[in-house]
Order: structure tokens, then sequence, then C-alpha cells
């Protein structure tokens, strides 16, 4: 049920930067229009409302959200496709009132905190930070180090093609 709720989201979302381009494709000149509008209509979405976007908000978002259903459902309707418009604004409805469920929203939590790091609020600092990363075996590139295939030790083949191979073929292992 989440992975379909989730994926009804992302249809409905589709569908509306597609009013958007119906609605571009209408003004003049529609060839610019009917790319550029659903373009910045994404853009904002990406920066606000997406799932991973930089300045999501409690207020911010679901602000954004409405804003850009209403005016994908208004530019259907303003284009002449006032069933479309209905349906869309029907199905948007249920669709975003299906992901309110708990299941739901811990998994679009899930999603949008990866790696245990949370939301930033808006304009402010992160507020978990990630863990530091492990080191690798040694601190300096092994490229740099004695046993390196770079290093001109007179291992390797005539044409001066290392030879190393494996996972981990930076070591300097000979074959």
């Amino acid at each position: 049920m989440v992975w379909s709720v989730l994926t009804l989201l992302f249809l409905v979302e589709l569908l509306a930067w597609a009013a958007y381009g119906v609605l571009g494709w209408a003004l003049s000149p529609g060839w610019l229009w009917v790319w550029l509008l659903p373009l910045l209509v994404v853009s904002l979405w990406a920066a606000t409302a997406s799932p991973r976007a930089r300045w999501r908000g409690v207020v911010l978002t679901p602000v954004v959200k409405l804003l850009a259903f209403t005016g994908a459902v208004l530019a259907l309707v303003g284009t002449g496709h006032p069933v479309a418009g209905g349906v869309l604004g029907v199905l948007a409805t249920a669709v975003h009132l299906a992901a309110r469920r708990p299941d739901v929203r811990a998994r679009l939590e899930q999603i949008s905190t990866p790696d245990g790091v949370r939301d930033r609020p808006l304009g402010g600092a992160q507020v978990t930070a990630r863990a530091p990363q492990a080191s690798a075996r040694r601190a300096t590139s092994s490229s740099a180090t004695a046993g390196s295939s770079l290093v001109k030790t007179g291992v390797g083949l005539s044409t001066g093609v290392p030879t190393t191979i494996g996972w981990r073929c930076q070591d300097g292992a000979v074959v």
C-alpha cells in the first residue's frame, strides 16, 4: 500500500507539471512556454516541496504544494479542459489524504532523511550531522607509496601497464 501511494503521489506531480505544459502551449510563443513554464514549476518544487528539498519547511512546503496543484487545476480549466482540471484536483486531494497515513508518512520520512541526516530548517543550520567517515587503510594515497604500481620499480609489463588486478589493485600487488 505504501509504495502504491508514493507512486500515485509521483504520478499526480507529473500530471500537474504536464498541466503547466498545456498552459505554456496556450501562451504566446507556445514553443517557448511549453517547456519553460513546467521547468520553472519543477525547479520551485525541487527546491521546496520534494522529499529531499533544500528548503523544506513546516509552512513553506504545504503552501508550495497547494499553490502548484491549484495552479495546475486552474491552468487546465483556463485552457478549456475543465474535466481534466477537476479530475486532477480530486485525484491530487485523494492521494495527498492517503499520504497522511502513518505508514506512508514514516516511509516518506525515511526517503527524505537518508543516512540519518535530518531536514534543515528554512534558512538554518543542519540539525544533526553525519557521522565522520571511517578512514581508508591509509591516510595517504596508495599511488604515492613505495608498493604502488605507479612507482618505477621495474615491475610490470614492458609497455608500462601495471600488472595488478583485484578489488584493491591500487595497493600494488604484483600478479
